[in-house]
């Protein structure tokens, strides 16, 4: 998360604060930070796994 928020503030700095300008347009802001709250749901699920085969969302299919 740190990494992403230092990300956006060097882009907003090179670009002279016209990148910050951008991503205040709720459509244009959402779809360029969709990535990384994509990836953070994600990863949260993982970690859910990790506490046993009753927390998967995801269960592997069943070995024939």
């Amino acid at each position: 998360m740190l990494v992403f928020i230092f990300v956006v503030i060097v882009a907003g700095l090179v670009t002279r604060c016209i990148g910050w300008l951008l991503l205040v347009i709720p459509y244009i802001g959402t779809v360029v930070t969709l990535p990384i709250w994509y990836t953070f749901r994600a990863f949260s699920l993982e970690f859910l796994a990790q506490f046993g085969p009753e927390y998967n969302v995801f269960p592997r299919p069943a070995a024939t």
